[in-house]
């Protein structure tokens, strides 16, 4: 297995990814082009819409190490067993916000976006990579990555955190769909297959800032490839393994 140096962007094309279970039509889509899928186990403690959710349970650090929930042990023994390196998280008893936000930052080139007060603090002593600090704790869910210097995000609290650092489009809020909630996030519903390939997870069209979405891709030599026919849903994203 070959583990992406650069969380969250592949440099050539997926072959493996984890994804939380019950996707069904997702899972389909990317089995055709020849994509392994670990299904994650889903973590009860966790509100409905959420339990499933990779971006919830699982933190790339790049390089072959991961932090994981420690539910996760299919996971944790497939990089382990191929030269990867786990560090398995607990989340507490009764994980709600935010508790269980744990692993949910969001990693972009040399930067990790994150409430620094919810993630886990093991993630911020162990990296080398610049903490950006939001107030947003579902800070993954919040952001699409697009490459290594731009995002796309539906949270004012990142634009504004980011806004001169990086390349950002704030879109508005809503157009996705995420069960038990009024709306979904766009990096639930949104994941890079290869270097300039962005998944997502329905149709881009569905989404009232589409126009915006893909003037912003297309500045960046981005193209998008749609899993479905429907609306975009926030799935919790991928957590992609290897190339």
């Amino acid at each position: 297995m070959k583990f992406l140096n650069t969380p969250n962007l592949p440099d050539s094309f997926v072959k493996a990814v984890a994804l939380g279970d019950g996707y069904t039509e997702i899972c389909n889509e990317l089995k055709k082009l020849n994509i392994d899928i670990i299904k994650l186990k889903p973590e009860k403690k966790f509100l409905l819409g959420l339990k499933n959710h990779a971006d919830m349970q699982v933190f790339n650090a790049g390089h072959g190490n991961f932090f994981i929930n420690s539910l996760q042990t299919e996971l944790c023994e497939i990089i382990n067993n191929r030269g990867g390196t786990v560090k398995k998280i607990d989340f507490p008893l009764a994980a709600f916000y935010p508790h269980d936000v744990l692993l949910n930052a969001a990693s972009v080139g040399k930067y990790i976006i994150c409430n620094k007060k919810a993630v886990c603090q093991e993630i911020l002593c162990q990296t080398e990579q610049h903490i950006i600090h939001v107030t947003q704790g579902y800070t993954k869910c919040s952001i699409c990555v697009v490459n290594s210097e731009a995002i796309i995000t539906d949270d004012p609290s990142i634009f504004d955190a980011v806004k001169n650092i990086l390349d950002v489009l704030l879109i508005s809020k809503g157009d996705i769909l995420l069960e038990g909630f009024k709306y979904g996030f766009i990096g639930g519903a949104t994941f890079k297959l290869d270097k300039n390939i962005l998944a997502f997870t329905g149709q881009v069209k569905t989404h009232r800032d589409s126009d915006k979405i893909k003037s912003f891709l297309n500045n960046h030599s981005v193209n998008i490839l749609e899993l479905n026919n429907t609306d975009l849903i926030d799935i919790g994203g991928v957590i992609q393994l290897s190339i």
